[in-house]
């Protein structure tokens, strides 16, 4: 997994329950506490939950757009820009669509960052 590659410590008395697009619902395993994640030229300090075991590297949610304003741009050939601001500079830059994939679920938008 990557937080253990990364080597960084996981909080485990900071669990909380997770429920997974098929509906099951599994505890996580704990926090990493203000992670830094280098999107581009910013950086990004995220709460995030770890999982046993998941098909993605990390998935960005909801905080995570709402802290970045994210804009996204749909266009009818499947590409996908996302346009996201810096919380601190309020500078915004727009991602082309070779730095992530797009999954839609019904009710919401999740945008998956490839480990590189």
């Amino acid at each position: 997994d990557i937080w253990e590659k990364l080597g960084v410590p996981v909080r485990s008395d900071h669990k909380m329950n997770m429920v997974s697009a098929n509906a099951s619902t599994n505890q996580t395993i704990g926090l990493i506490h203000d992670l830094k994640v280098t999107i581009g030229e910013y950086n990004f300090y995220l709460q995030v939950q770890v999982v046993e075991s998941a098909s993605y590297e990390m998935l960005l949610r909801q905080p995570f757009l709402t802290l970045t304003e994210a804009n996204t741009q749909h266009w009818a050939n499947g590409d996908l820009h996302i346009m996201l601001q810096d919380p601190n500079s309020k500078q915004s830059s727009l991602f082309p669509p070779n730095l992530m994939e797009a999954e839609a679920t019904s009710k919401l938008l999740m945008w998956v960052f490839r480990n590189r």
